[in-house]
């Protein structure tokens, strides 16, 4: 998780077991990764992605940990014929500047959709990871948590103004705009 029940219930005084709370909590962290375009989350990933004819191509999930193996392939075929030596690309693994560019240093990567497979380990330690230190940026916590007070706030207490902002159709999803806009906009480094 990108943030935790505790970190938000401990800033609006209420249980971190609030049902109202974990719903807001939980619905912050899928709007923001489908906001953001991302995961956020430091795992193994398997990325398939654009490349343009140049030297660099922009992969979806950052900060860079290490890459274990990039197969580049016009075709999108991916055969174990399309493996390029790791020792031709760079990369910044700094997590702090979040680059989300993979540089071949000896060549172009072909143009065209899914032209180039990425496999290796991305993101930041989540805040519920008991065996790491969570390493998210002060700032997107912040913000993150932010949001899930004011959604909390602007809730009622009970399931019915959920059931009828679905019902509604769009008008749910205007409800909440300014907020939501200015907080995405705050955290536009992140959006991929």
């Amino acid at each position: 998780m990108l943030i935790t029940f505790a970190e938000v219930a401990d800033e609006l005084g209420v249980s971190a077991s609030d049902a109202r709370l974990i719903r807001k909590v939980n619905a912050t962290i899928g709007w923001a990764k489908r906001s953001l375009g991302r995961q956020f989350e430091r795992r193994t990933y398997e990325l398939r992605t654009r490349g343009y004819g140049g030297p660099v191509i922009f992969l979806r999930e950052s900060p860079f940990h290490a890459i274990t193996e990039v197969r580049i392939d016009p075709y999108g075929v991916f055969g174990n014929d399309t493996i390029v030596d790791l020792s031709t690309f760079s990369y910044n693994t700094d997590p702090v500047d979040d680059d989300n560019q993979l540089r071949y240093t000896t060549g172009c990567f072909p143009e065209g959709a899914n032209t180039v497979l990425v496999k290796g380990e991305f993101g930041w330690w989540p805040a519920d990871d008991p065996d790491h230190v969570c390493d998210l940026p002060s700032d997107l916590t912040d913000k993150l948590i932010e949001h899930a007070k004011i959604k909390f706030k602007e809730a009622g207490d009970d399931f019915p103004e959920e059931m009828l902002s679905l019902s509604e159709g769009d008008r749910s999803a205007t409800k909440f705009e300014p907020t939501d806009k200015r907080i995405l906009r705050e955290l536009r480094r992140y959006k991929r």
